[in-house]
């Protein structure tokens, strides 16, 4: 069977074009059908989802399709897809409607094999449902190749850096533990994360994957160990000289900030090559005590870069850049203006999340924006000390991190993507996205289908590494990515 879907693409990212699918050796056009879509358009990804769970369940398992399908002309975002491969991509992002049912008129030597009418109908459903899934945040996106895990088995890993000797490390937020609990500041009452010193930074050298630094802060959901507070992002600054920023969303002058203090939660961190830690400083505290956007006291410290002789800091729950001096003194170098949202939310913070430096020597952040994490209001910010910053990138979504290529190109990693009907707000997956060298308000897609995409960074092999699964303990990992 063969599927031919004519596609008026209305997302600003892609033209509009054509798109055919090909399953099997029949010779019969069964599906034809001219609809706009919208990317994030209110239509039922769980429809999708839900047929093609059906047309599975109920085929014997002999009668299961096997192979690759083809895509002919692909669409942006679209390459090829397997069966097994389809139907997560279809639940993670399908956004077409179906308004007419779909008629099968399979040749006999089809009907006659084990399930052949419904091998033949399935294959239509997840036709179908790639097509949708391209459309939103596309879920294979332009990757020359799929994405290779290079590390594994992580407790919510976060930031990435490459060490001096060119290994590859990332934060680990780590998983919670048996201890403390305190009030959940993303969650309703009575959600609590507990505390236990599972954080950690891993190392990738050789192949070879293992904890160098343990026992760091960290606040979880119990007993799953997700959506950590801790270890957020790791920096290099010559041998020696690893720094990690250590989250913890709180108010230090509060009674509960007090607690995390103890804890030691909210500082920058200097380790050893042995694995020693100690505070470099309080970034918590700076925000408690100066307050640098003037709004509500929340600190949460998140991006990181090392440089000689001093550090920088994205304070994500004070939407701020700090500059930590090497005797540990902490200064405001720039803060971040709230981000219109459509709707009744109003003004959302800006959520400040990675920072680089620039081919141009100026700094860049990225920011994610506060909830509901409306699409295309995440913006990247240039950054000169002693000046205000200016809008570099924009029209984006739920930065988390970004990194700047040989070109000049910067990448910008998005963390997750709603599905209309789905509360939650990152739902659907994360991708990469490339801002031409210049910045401004278009970008195009590098990659999709990164499930809650939290660390980027570009190798010296030209390939991205992104990790993934960044707010869940055991499953998340780091992926290499060929643009």
């Amino acid at each position: 069977m063969w599927v031919t879907a004519s596609i008026t693409m209305s997302h600003p990212r892609w033209l509009p074009g054509w798109l055919e699918c090909t399953s099997g050796e029949a010779r019969g056009r069964i599906f034809r059908k001219r609809r706009p879509v919208r990317s994030q358009s209110a239509v039922s990804a769980s429809f999708l989802r839900r047929s093609t769970e059906r047309a599975i369940s109920s085929l014997p398992r002999a009668g299961r399709p096997r192979g690759e399908r083809t895509i002919r002309r692909p669409t942006r975002g679209q390459t090829g897809v397997g069966p097994t491969t389809a139907l997560p991509l279809i639940s993670a992002g399908g956004h077409l409607r179906l308004e007419s049912s779909l008629r099968l008129a399979a040749p006999a030597k089809d009907a006659a094999a084990s399930g052949g009418r419904r091998e033949s109908a399935m294959r239509i459903l997840v036709c179908i449902g790639v097509i949708a899934a391209a459309l939103a945040i596309p879920a294979l996106g332009l990757a020359a190749s799929p994405p290779q895990a290079v590390m594994t088995a992580l407790d919510n890993p976060r930031g990435l850096a490459w060490g001096p000797e060119g290994a590859l490390y990332v934060a680990e937020a780590g998983r919670g533990g048996p201890g403390v609990c305190v009030p959940a500041p993303d969650a309703p009452p009575p959600a609590v994360r507990c505390y236990g010193a599972t954080g950690a930074v891993s190392r990738l050298w050789h192949g070879v994957q293992e904890q160098v630094v343990t026992g760091l802060p960290s606040l979880a959901f119990m007993p799953a160990g997700d959506t950590a507070a801790g270890p957020q992002h790791v920096s290099f600054q010559g041998r020696g000289g690893l720094f990690v920023t250590i989250g913890c969303s709180c108010n230090k002058a509060t009674p509960t900030g007090a607690l995390l203090d103890g804890l030691g939660f909210g500082y920058l961190l200097k380790a050893s090559a042995s694995g020693n830690t100690r505070p470099i400083a309080d970034v918590a505290r700076y925000e408690a005590e100066a307050n640098p956007d003037g709004g509500l006291i929340d600190s949460n410290p998140y991006g990181l870069l090392a440089l000689p002789g001093h550090r920088l800091a994205t304070d994500a729950g004070g939407n701020s850049l700090v500059d930590v001096s090497a005797n540990g003194d902490v200064a405001t170098v720039a803060t971040f203006p709230k981000a219109p949202v459509p709707g009744p939310f109003g003004l959302r913070d800006a959520v400040p999340t990675g920072v680089v430096v620039g081919p141009d020597s100026a700094y860049y952040v990225s920011t994610l924006t506060g909830f509901p994490f409306t699409a295309g209001t995440a913006s990247v910010y240039r950054v000169v000390p002693g000046q205000a910053p200016t809008l570099y990138a924009w029209n984006l979504s739920a930065l988390t991190d970004l990194a700047f290529g040989p070109d000049g190109s910067l990448y910008v990693l998005q963390h997750g993507s709603a599905i209309p009907g789905v509360p939650f707000p990152f739902a659907g997956p994360g991708a990469i996205w490339r801002v031409p060298p210049g910045g401004g308000g278009t970008s195009t897609l590098v990659a999709g289908g990164l499930p809650r995409a939290t660390g980027l960074v570009l190798g010296a092999d030209g390939a991205l590494y992104v990790s993934v699964n960044g707010a869940s303990a055991g499953n998340g990992a780091v992926w290499r990515i060929e643009p």
